[in-house]
């Protein structure tokens, strides 16, 4: 029986254009088992990020990159309670602000 290997438990957050779901890594998002409650706005957060967000011309308004950037890093926190056993890295290109690891937090 060959070994099996563990999954990689890094995750990334991060909005991509036309995406559905925000969170790229080796596991789906029925495996990840999020609570319905913090899947349903990850799901809101990307919209955001769709409706609002032109490739070009970027925000349709400074207050939706301040709302975006609050709501993604309000997002890693919940993301790291629940999955306290992963890495999970937001990445917020589209307000220019670079990365933050979950592991940056003081507080699952």
């Amino acid at each position: 029986m060959p070994d099996q290997q563990p999954p990689d438990r890094s995750l990334r957050l991060m909005s991509d254009y036309s995406c559905r779901w925000p969170v790229w890594g080796e596991e789906t998002e029925d495996e990840l088992g999020l609570s319905d409650s913090l899947a349903e706005d990850l799901r809101d957060w990307q919209e955001f990020f769709n409706a609002r967000f032109h490739w070009e011309d970027g925000w349709s308004s400074p207050d939706d990159a301040v709302v975006y950037e609050r709501t993604g890093r309000a997002l890693l926190s919940r993301m790291h309670a629940e999955l306290p056993a992963h890495h999970i890295e937001l990445d917020l290109w589209p307000v220019g602000e670079g990365k933050v690891g979950s592991w940056e937090l003081t507080d699952p």
